[in-house]
């Protein structure tokens, strides 16, 4: 699919979400109870990127993350960490990193260990791993700010695979 396609669904969506027009009643109540916690000064130009990248990193996440961390992001008792408030999500590059690579081993998620393996993503673009943080990243109880392209890039550049 081309970059051109991708935003263009993209932008689709965020007209669907912000309108609320995709549904009925129930799903506009779902809708305003799960949508984004739009980061602390966001500009208005900076605001609109920042939820195309939310409305698409939430179905790249339906696809790629939700079979583990499930929907409410609260992981799966003791073999996969949660999303929802996981001090790991504070060090951007390391979750970028283990977007893409993948991770084995024990990570420590709010004091807790958890030993599993989480399988790599090599087929994800940049775009794609910056729509999946910013809405990892600012959904549920997080609130850690917009990721862009540039950043995933430069992160990318230094993970350990």
């Amino acid at each position: 699919m081309s970059t051109l396609h991708h935003l263009g669904i993209g932008l689709l969506l965020l007209l669907c979400l912000i309108t609320m027009g995709c549904s009925g009643k129930e799903g506009r109540e779902e809708q305003r109870a799960s949508g984004p916690n739009l980061p602390e000064g966001i500009g208005r130009s900076e605001e609109q990127r920042f939820r195309q990248y939310w409305v698409q990193g939430r179905i790249l996440y339906k696809q790629h993350c939700m079979g583990c961390h499930q929907n409410d992001g609260a992981g799966m008792a003791q073999l996969i960490p949660p999303l929802d408030g996981a001090d790991f999500l504070q060090n951007k590059q390391a979750v970028i990193c283990v977007i893409r690579h993948g991770m084995q081993g024990t990570v420590v998620v709010n004091g807790r260990e958890y030993s599993g393996i989480m399988p790599p993503n090599p087929q994800l673009r940049p775009l794609e791993i910056a729509e999946i943080a910013t809405y990892i990243l600012n959904t549920w109880t997080n609130q850690e700010g917009y990721v862009g392209i540039p950043e995933v890039e430069a992160a990318l550049q230094g993970c350990q695979p």
